[in-house]
């Protein structure tokens, strides 16, 4: 489902959300990466912009904020562990998370800009910095930064698609069958192998 992206508009009335700008705001399955802050710092934009939030299996987190009269307005959603993920990376116009590789891996296959709150410490920080210096992703150091990127995503979103441009361009480059390849030519060591024309992406999972 991450290799192609689904019409917006149509994903969006189909998760019953309106069609305005989306941010979303995810910390992997166990709801890590400051999405308590995040969450707080855009309360103030529930207005103008679509916020779903995602806490995975957090549940203490969840509840915290489903609790909270502030997030009872009809722009703010609140999840808990979430199946369909490819739809609602389609619906969004940009994804706040820390770096994890499959979220990270996944949010560039559907061609969402990222913005890296609280990366985890080690391989985390690993792809943090890959991503920032492949100018596929933004590094927040603090949450109040985020007010910049939704001016950006409502006014001027002219950064957000230079960045979407990055992505597309790092999607050309991933081989999807680079890893069975490479496992065959294990398998099979007196068998050359072809190695693909653009080196593979270096997100660590």
């Amino acid at each position: 489902d991450f290799w192609a992206s689904g019409n917006k508009e149509e994903i969006k009335k189909k998760l019953f959300l309106k069609n305005i700008p989306t941010v979303m705001v995810m910390g992997g399955g166990l709801g890590l990466g400051g999405i308590r802050k995040i969450a707080y710092a855009l309360l103030k934009w529930r207005d103008q912009v679509q916020v779903i939030i995602c806490t995975g299996h957090n549940e203490k987190l969840r509840k915290t904020l489903v609790n909270d009269p502030r997030f009872h307005h009809p722009h703010i959603h609140i999840f808990g562990f979430v199946e369909q993920i490819s739809d609602w990376m389609d619906a969004a116009d940009l994804l706040i998370t820390k770096s994890g590789g499959l979220t990270c891996f996944e949010a560039l296959l559907k061609g969402v800009p990222l913005c890296i709150y609280q990366p985890l410490s080690g391989h985390e920080e690993k792809n943090c910095d890959f991503l920032v210096d492949n100018h596929l992703a933004i590094r927040l150091t603090e949450a109040s930064q985020i007010d910049y990127w939704i001016e950006k995503l409502l006014v001027d979103a002219q950064d957000l698609s230079l960045l979407c441009q990055n992505i597309y361009l790092f999607q050309r480059q991933i081989d999807p069958l680079a890893g069975p390849r490479c496992i065959a030519h294990l398998l099979h060591e007196d068998q050359p192998i072809e190695s693909p024309s653009l080196p593979a992406p270096a997100i660590v999972t």
